[in-house]
């Protein structure tokens, strides 16, 4: 769940919810289309590449 996905982003990369709405450029979880598991890789896969 979103939840879960925000938690791990903050553990993982130590990002905030807002920073990672801004990371997956949408202004609100509402917006967020894809399942919580694509959006933690595309953070991943952007993050890690750093």
């Amino acid at each position: 769940n979103f939840g879960d996905l925000f938690q791990a982003l903050w553990d993982d990369f130590r990002l905030s919810k807002s920073d990672a709405l801004k990371e997956l450029n949408v202004s609100s979880q509402q917006e967020m289309a894809e399942l919580p598991s694509e959006c933690y890789r595309r953070v991943a896969a952007v993050r890690l590449k750093n």
